[in-house]
């Protein structure tokens, strides 16, 4: 019976090793076993990069002309149509609160629901085209918006304010068109505006349709959270014991000393007047991360920091200006009191053209104060100022 091809040459193998004096024949035994599991670590290696399926991200490309492509495996999963909205996380109430500050084309609720149909409020998700993070902003979109050069769009602290104001941008870009402008720009932070104008408007895309539906859906519920519309302070009611106003809003006349039949025999002395009373100043806290546009204020009691028309920041005292940034005619359109402790002021499209220069202050707060000072303090520590105190 033939010897299988090769067999010859494993005999000849098997017989040298064997034939080999004791200590050579134990070396090359462990030679020959090494060689053996080598070729099986590669064989596996190969065979796994090789066989790998690529992972398509959970959205369909519903015939969009190829703008969709493979992408990384997610670590969570964006909603799909139908998925029923979440009640909004406590931490998010205050970022999405501050987001739906910045401009009234888009509330907190339209923050919400964006955030929902985008992630389902889940920071790890990572979808087409590089977008990531709880928004879902791609890479291009958090250049231009992200509040500083190293904050991620994966950590909600930043990334849901720098929504409100890319949201906000957007809008703004696309009012000269035909019809409701933010239709338009959620169709823009989805596939940039380029895709946008070209088509002039929304794409006729069915996933830009059905995005656009579930964050409609989205919407009308989270209008009824009362955390993002809080309700008027029902007046409260006069009680019974309490003095009712003479008709008309008059007080009763005071008797006449010199008249006759008074009891007094000589007119009182004219009163002398009071002195004003000493103003009671209050402080206000500003926390991260709130957002300022052309024409907004934080105020006191005391002080107004406005950022003016113009894009100049000023500090007025009672009325007076007492500090100003001179940034006038700089483009600056947003001032953001970001959550690394910076104040910053933006231009429209996301350039830095002023900065208090103290990031790495998270948790750090605005202040101003009740003695006239604008301070950014953190853990009780001073890290900028405008100078102002009286």
């Amino acid at each position: 019976m033939p010897l299988p091809p090769g067999s010859d040459a494993l005999t000849r193998l098997r017989r040298t090793i064997f034939r080999a004096p004791g200590p050579l024949r134990w070396v090359a035994i462990g030679t020959l076993i090494g060689l053996v599991g080598i070729l099986v670590l590669v064989g596996v290696v190969v065979s796994t990069r090789l066989g790998g399926v690529p992972v398509v991200d959970a959205r369909s490309t519903d015939g969009d002309g190829g703008n969709r492509g493979i992408a990384a495996a997610p670590l969570g999963v964006a909603p799909s149509p139908g998925t029923p909205p979440k009640p909004l996380p406590d931490g998010y109430v205050p970022l999405v609160l501050a987001a739906g500050k910045v401009c009234p084309a888009v509330p907190a609720a339209r923050i919400a629901a964006q955030l929902m149909a985008a992630s389902g409020f889940d920071p790890e998700v990572l979808g087409e085209d590089g977008a990531e993070g709880v928004a879902q902003f791609r890479p291009e979109l958090w250049r231009a918006y992200g509040p500083s050069a190293t904050a991620s769009p994966t950590d909600p602290n930043t990334a849901v304010p720098a929504l409100g104001v890319a949201m906000c941008a957007l809008v703004q870009d696309f009012e000269q068109l035909d019809g409701e402008p933010y239709p338009v720009a959620l169709a823009a932070f989805q596939w940039g505006t380029e895709a946008v104008r070209e088509a002039g408007g929304v794409p006729d895309a069915p996933s830009l349709r059905t995005f656009a539906e579930m964050v409609s859906d989205y919407t009308a519920y989270y209008e009824r959270d009362d955390r993002l519309a809080p309700r008027s302070a029902t007046p409260t009611r006069r009680g019974p014991s309490s003095p009712s106003p003479t008709p008309g809003g008059s007080r009763p006349p005071s008797p006449n000393p010199t008249a006759p039949g008074s009891n007094a025999t000589n007119a009182s002395p004219a009163p002398t007047t009071a002195a004003p009373p000493t103003p009671v100043w209050q402080e206000r806290v500003v926390r991260s991360t709130t957002v300022l546009r052309v024409g907004q204020s934080w105020t006191s009691n005391r002080l107004q920091l406005t950022l003016a028309d113009g894009g100049d920041i000023v500090l007025k005292d009672q009325g007076r200006t007492v500090w100003k940034s001179n940034t006038g005619g700089r483009g600056g359109e947003l001032l953001v009191f970001q959550a690394d402790g910076n104040l910053v002021l933006y231009s429209r499209v996301g350039a830095t053209v002023w900065s208090s220069h103290t990031p790495r202050n998270n948790a750090a707060v605005l202040v101003l104060r009740a003695d006239g000072n604008v301070v950014i303090s953190a853990n009780g520590r001073t890290v900028w100022q405008t100078g102002t105190a009286k």
